[in-house]
C-alpha cells in the first residue's frame, strides 16, 4: 500500500510529454493527415478508411487496414479481434480513454461499432498499451471523438444500398463557434444477409441461401464541447446503441434459430485544464450493456446485464530534460446473469506513472510503473522500460527497444459461471520484449513511411475452457503460451497538381505456440494456437484526380488451425474490393457518389469453420453535405 500511495503522490505532482496547444485546425475534404510519434509506436488509421462506405463497421476497418486479425462469424455476426497472437479478450477497446470491454467475459464485438461514431482510430500493440490500462496483452484499439472549435454549421446525410437487402442511413449535424460545439449523430441499418453459398457439408455441394440472417441496428450519439477560456475544455457524450440480429446457421446445424439483441447506454463527462507546462484531465463514464439471447431449443431468454462506472485522472508535466506522465483509474463493475453463481461486482484501482529523461534530442529513456489493485482480491506490479534513439541526426529514423510486464485478471464468467467457472484461477501474466523502428522521408511531392517491429512475449497461466470428467467444460490455467513475430508496414504517397495517389501495405507474421502439456495424450505441445494465422497482409491503394477517386483494398489471411494438435485447418483466403466515385461542389452543397464491388473475384471461403461467407456483392453510397 505504501508503494500505491507513492504513485498517487507522483501522479498529482507530475505529467505529460509536452505542453498542449489550443490552436484550431482546418479540415480539408474530411481527410486527416496521419500523425506518428517515435515515442509511442501507434498505428493510426486515416479518415479515408473510416469514411469508406465499403467498411461497414469497426471490425472491417481493422481487418483491411491494420495488423489485427479479425475473427468474423459471418456477415452481420459477431467479430472479435486478436493482436499479436493473443486471445480476443487480450484486446482492449478504449473510447475517449474509457475501456469498453465486457465486464462479464472481457470480449468486444467489433461489428457493433459503426464508423460514424469515431473521428480517430489507432492501435497500440503489446507493451505500448500499458498507458491505457492492464489486460491488453495483445494491445489496445483506441477510438476518439474530436472537434474543431470554429464557427460552423454543417449537415451530412449518407444513404447506402447494397446486395442482400442492405440499407444504411447516417446523419450528422454539427453547430458551434470558438467556445461551444454540438455534434449529433444518427445511424440506422437493416439487412437480410440472404446470400447464396455452396453447402460443402452435403454431397454434391448444392447451392443454398442463408435464410436466418436478418439484421437491424440503430444508434444515436450526442456530444457537447465547451471552452469557457483557452485553458479549460469541458465535454459530454451520450451514446445509445441497439442491435437485433438473427445469427446465421452453421452448415452442419440447419434447424437451429438463434437471435441476439444488444443494447448499450454510454454516458461520459470530461474536463481538461491546461497550465503553462502541464495538463490535467479528468473523465468519468457510466456504461450499461444488456444482451438477450434466444434460440428455438432454449426455454425462455438468456439475459446478461453489465453496469460499469469508470473514471480516470491524467496528468502531464515537463521540466527541463524530464517529462512525466501519470494516470489514476478507478472502476466499479457489476454483472448479472442467471448462470453466474450470484450477482457480482468488482472494484479496481490502477495507478500508472512514466518518467522520460532526454539525454539529448535524439536519445531518451522511458521508465514506467503500473500498480493494478483488485480490491479485496489481489495486487499486481507492472514495470516497463524503453530506450528510444534516432539512428542519424539528419534522418528521421527512430529505433525503440522496450520490455514490460502485463497482466490479465480472470473475467467474472471465468471465475463464477455455473457450471465450469473456477474461483481458484490465477491471473494471466505476460512478459514482453520489442524492437521497433520508424522511418519517414519527404522529398518534393513524395512521402514515404516505413514501420517494422519484432516482438516476443510469454503468457503464463493462460486461461482456457476444457472438457472435464463432470460432463461440462471448465476454466483452467492450462498453458504457457509463447508469441513472437514481425509487423511491417510501408506507406507511399505522391501529390502532383490535380492528382494524388497513395499505397499502404501491412504484413504480419505471428507464431503463437503452446509450451506446456495438459496430460500424456496432449499433442498440442509446440503447436500453433487455433484460429491464429501465421501470415496475414493487407494493402490499400487510393487514387484521386480532380473530383474523381478510386479505392482498391486487398486482404490476405493465412491458414488457421482448427485443432490443438494442428491436424486440420482452414485454407488461406484473399479478398479484393474496389470503389469508384465522384465529388461535386454546388455553392455550399457537397455531393459524393460511390459505387463499390466487394469480393471482386467471388472467392468462396470460410473465416470460421462451417460458417458461410458472401461472394461477390455490390454497394452504392450517396452522400450530401451542407457546409
Amino acid at each position: 500500500m505504501k508503494r500505491s500511495m507513492l504513485y498517487i503522490a507522483i501522479l498529482f505532482s507530475s505529467t505529460a510529454i509536452g505542453q498542449k496547444t489550443l490552436e484550431d485546425t482546418i479540415k480539408i475534404k474530411e481527410v486527416k493527415v496521419e500523425s506518428s510519434s517515435p515515442f509511442i509506436l501507434k498505428q493510426n488509421i486515416d479518415s479515408i478508411a473510416l469514411d469508406n462506405p465499403s467498411n461497414k463497421d469497426l471490425g472491417e476497418v481493422l481487418a483491411r487496414n491494420s495488423h489485427a486479425f479479425v475473427k468474423s462469424y459471418g456477415m452481420g455476426s459477431i467479430a472479435t479481434v486478436s493482436l499479436r497472437g493473443a486471445a480476443s479478450d487480450h484486446t482492449n477497446l478504449v473510447w475517449n480513454g474509457i475501456q469498453l470491454n465486457s465486464s462479464s467475459n472481457g470480449v468486444v464485438d467489433f461489428s457493433l461499432y459503426p464508423n460514424l461514431f469515431m473521428e480517430e482510430l489507432s492501435l497500440s500493440y503489446g507493451a505500448n498499451s500499458l498507458l491505457q490500462g492492464s489486460g491488453g496483452i495483445g494491445g489496445v484499439v483506441e477510438i476518439n471523438n474530436t472537434v474543431c472549435f470554429k464557427k460552423q454549421q454543417t449537415i451530412s446525410l449518407e444513404q447506402q444500398l447494397g446486395s442482400f437487402n442492405f440499407q444504411s442511413t447516417q446523419l450528422k449535424y454539427q453547430i458551434g463557434n470558438s467556445k461551444f460545439q454540438s455534434v449529433s449523430k444518427l445511424f440506422y441499418r437493416t439487412a437480410k444477409n440472404n446470400f447464396s453459398y455452396e453447402d460443402i457439408g452435403v454431397e454434391g455441394f448444392p447451392e443454398k441461401e442463408v435464410d436466418h440472417g436478418n439484421l437491424m441496428q440503430k444508434s444515436f450519439m450526442q456530444s457537447i464541447y465547451y471552452r469557457p477560456t483557452n485553458s479549460w475544455r469541458l465535454e459530454a457524450h451520450y451514446w445509445y446503441y441497439f442491435s437485433d440480429r438473427n445469427l446465421p446457421n452453421m452448415m452442419t446445424l440447419r434447424d437451429l434459430e438463434e437471435n441476439q439483441k444488444d443494447e448499450s447506454h454510454r454516458l461520459s463527462l470530461g474536463a481538461t485544464k491546461y497550465f503553462n507546462q502541464w495538463t490535467l484531465k479528468g473523465q468519468i463514464a457510466y456504461l450499461h450493456d444488456d444482451l438477450r439471447y434466444t434460440n428455438n431449443g432454449l426455454e425462455g431468454v438468456s439475459e446478461s446485464r453489465n453496469h460499469s462506472l469508470r473514471s480516470l485522472l491524467d496528468a502531464e508535466y515537463q521540466f527541463k530534460k524530464w517529462k512525466f506522465k501519470g494516470r489514476l483509474n478507478a472502476d466499479y463493475e457489476e454483472s448479472f446473469h442467471p448462470s453466474l453463481r450470484r450477482d457480482l461486482d468488482r472494484k479496481t484501482i490502477s495507478l500508472f506513472t512514466e518518467a522520460s529523461y532526454y539525454f539529448k534530442e535524439n536519445l531518451f529513456v522511458n521508465i514506467g510503473f503500473r500498480e493494478e489493485i483488485i480490491l479485496e482480491e489481489e495486487n499486481f506490479f507492472l514495470p516497463s522500460v524503453s530506450l528510444n534513439f534516432k539512428a542519424y541526426e539528419n534522418i528521421d529514423w527512430w529505433w525503440k527497444l522496450s520490455a514490460a510486464k502485463n497482466v490479465k485478471y480472470p473475467n467474472l464468467n471465468d471465475l463464477f459461471w455455473q457450471a465450469g467457472g473456477n474461483p481458484n484461477l490465477k491471473a494471466e501474466e505476460s512478459q514482453q520484449l520489442e524492437i521497433a523502428t520508424n522511418y519517414q522521408k519527404s522529398l518534393k511531392n513524395w512521402k514515404t513511411k516505413i514501420d517494422l517491429a519484432l516482438f516476443y512475449a510469454e503468457i503464463d497461466n493462460y486461461i482456457q475452457w476444457i472438457p472435464s470428467n463432470l460432463g461440462y467444460w471448465t476454466a483452467e490455467n492450462v498453458r504457457l503460451v509463447q508469441t513472437q513475430g514481425i509487423e511491417g508496414g510501408i506507406g507511399v504517397a505522391k501529390e502532383f497538381r490535380a492528382w494524388s495517389n497513395s499505397l499502404k501495405l501491412n504484413y504480419t507474421y505471428t507464431q503463437s505456440i503452446n509450451r506446456t502439456k495438459d496430460n500424456v495424450q496432449d499433442e498440442s505441445l509446440g503447436k500453433q494456437l487455433v484460429y491464429i494465422p501465421e501470415h496475414q497482409a493487407n494493402a490499400s491503394y487510393r487514387f484521386n484526380y480532380k473530383d474523381y477517386f478510386l479505392n482498391y483494398d486487398w486482404q490476405f489471411v493465412g491458414a488457421r488451425y482448427l485443432t490443438t494438435d494442428n491436424s486440420s485447418f482452414l485454407p488461406f483466403y484473399q479478398l479484393s474490393n474496389i470503389s469508384v466515385g465522384k465529388s461535386m461542389q454546388v455553392k455550399s452543397n457537397r455531393f459524393q457518389i460511390q459505387a463499390s464491388v466487394l469480393n471482386i473475384f467471388d472467392m468462396d471461403y470460410q473465416a470460421i469453420e462451417w460458417r458461410p461467407m458472401p461472394g461477390r456483392n455490390y454497394m452504392l453510397s450517396l452522400k450530401w453535405q451542407l457546409l
